[in-house]
């Protein structure tokens, strides 16, 4: 149940109510997940549902998870850095989530082109190099708009060494979208290389998609 005073009211006709909830899923396989929210001044209803795939990770040799993709406040980025950023977005608890940019969050995904964006995701399974028994990975972003690619960013390696699990790796981090870029729908895919194995290099992707708005 959520309640609010006149002046969270007033923010609410504004930006929305953002409400974030924990559901663990204990089997892999495709889900649908929904949700209902009733007004009880009113009795109104809405609804809406997504589609998740839940990966068997016993049989996978190499998986990622869905992307986390939000705006930032951020200085200048050059060039799509790997980061552990995200670790934290990935912790979070239930309750009511308060959002700077009701646009530009996780959930609405809706940026300005010349806007800095944060992307976090995991990477599991990776494999283990024979010597230093690390993982070595490679991550590329591309960009697409109606099919076609309008950005490929270069194939960086990825540091691993902070980690402790390696089973588990957290990833992600910055980019600035294109002030050229137009109005639409874009999406945004994640490349990762694993490279540990040199005769059976692996290679995963994952893609989100956002809108750009004038």
């Amino acid at each position: 149940m959520v309640s609010m005073n006149a002046a969270d009211y007033q923010r609410t006709l504004e930006r929305g109510i953002f409400y974030r909830i924990n559901l663990p899923i204990k089997k892999p396989g495709a889900y649908q997940l929904r949700t209902a929210v009733r007004d009880q001044a009113t009795n109104k209803v809405g609804a809406a549902n997504q589609f998740i795939e839940v990966p068997d990770l016993k049989k996978v040799p190499l998986a990622l998870s869905g992307i986390m993709l939000r705006g930032v406040n951020a200085p200048s980025v050059e060039q799509p850095e790997p980061t552990t950023a995200g670790e934290n977005a990935a912790q979070h608890g239930e309750g009511r989530v308060e959002e700077s940019d009701a646009q530009a969050n996780a959930v609405v995904r809706r940026f300005r082109a010349g806007q800095v964006i944060e992307y976090g995701y995991l990477i599991y399974n990776a494999g283990l190099e024979r010597v230093t028994r690390r993982p070595q990975l490679e991550t590329q972003l591309r960009l697409y708009r109606d099919g076609q690619k309008v950005y490929e960013g270069r194939s960086l390696p990825m540091e691993t060494a902070n980690q402790a699990d390696v089973g588990r790796l957290v990833a992600g981090g910055t980019m600035r979208l294109g002030s050229v870029l137009v109005p639409g729908d874009y999406d945004l895919q994640v490349i990762i290389r694993d490279l540990a194995n040199k005769e059976k290099p692996r290679l995963v992707t994952q893609w989100i998609d956002f809108e750009i708005i004038k």
